[in-house]
């Protein structure tokens, strides 16, 4: 099957068709390019639903299949109506086509939803998904896959790569993580610390570990004199915004005020109010 990168992840009708016959396998998925990838991983491991499907494709090989947007479904919210709508679409298509040339078992269109499945058929799809699961965690876990995502995301290959966020790009990031905190988003670590065992394992993981001659260079600049330019100064007051003093830095302020840099972060950015009657404000 010809591997088709700009399949559209929305709704709508496929078919896969087999071009030395012209049969052709109709269907229909809220999300149609990850549908094809579980096709194309069924088909290839030999445990498609489709038995006439499956056959076929082991007599002709991947080479001989292509895949088919046929129709597109605008996306809803409401699941009850774009399912009622994607197999109205799909049987449309069905109608279409002779019997004779379809690799369909049943030539009509209808959801899964609310069929019963014997024991049988459910042991089977959790063989079926326990070996999809074996498979891709074997897959990840490779060091070959490893180096590949490594070679395609570092250095010139990331996409942020000598780029940096805009103060609008900034502004929009730091607004939408608010909502987040307000809509009672808790960040998974949030509260939590390592125990004593995972910081020995840290440490002696990155124990020895040997930066790049550009990370040291770049570095020194940005450290020259021991002052670092990217620095907040912040302004620090009492529980009744009385100024008390400016800091250079947030490691100054703790230094000063022994409030961990965490939470000075967190009053300054107005996550929150004060800490040991302190209050924490970035210097405009």
């Amino acid at each position: 099957m010809k591997r088709i990168n700009d399949l559209p992840a929305h709704p709508g009708v496929y078919i896969i068709k087999n071009v030395m016959n012209n049969k052709v396998y109709v269907g229909s998925s809220a999300n149609v390019k990850r549908r094809r990838n579980l096709h194309m991983y069924e088909l290839s491991n030999g445990i498609h639903h489709c038995r006439h499907l499956q056959n076929a494709f082991n007599k002709y090989g991947e080479n001989s299949f292509e895949f088919l947007v046929v129709k597109t479904i605008d996306k809803i919210d409401d699941k009850d109506k774009l399912r009622k709508n994607l197999v109205e679409a799909e049987q449309l298509v069905l109608d279409a086509i002779d019997n004779g040339m379809l690799y369909n078992t049943a030539p009509i269109a209808e959801s899964c939803l609310g069929i019963k499945k014997t024991p049988l058929q459910i042991e089977e799809m959790r063989t079926s998904r326990l070996k999809i699961r074996d498979y891709l965690s074997k897959m990840m876990n490779s060091p070959k896959y490893k180096k590949l995502l490594h070679d395609k995301c570092s250095g010139k290959n990331n996409a942020m790569y000598g780029k940096t966020h805009t103060s609008e790009a900034k502004k929009k990031m730091h607004l939408a993580m608010q909502e987040r905190l307000k809509n009672g988003w808790i960040a998974p670590f949030r509260g939590r610390t390592h125990t004593h065992e995972a910081k020995i394992k840290i440490g002696l993981a990155s124990k020895g570990r040997k930066k790049k001659p550009e990370t040291i260079e770049r570095f020194k600049i940005i450290f020259a004199n021991g002052n670092n330019p990217n620095a907040k100064l912040v302004d620090v007051y009492d529980s009744n915004m009385n100024f008390l003093f400016k800091c250079s830095c947030i490691k100054e302020a703790f230094e000063k005020t022994h409030v961990s840099v965490y939470v000075i972060r967190k009053i300054a950015q107005g996550r929150q109010r004060q800490s040991r009657g302190f209050v924490f404000k970035f210097s405009k």
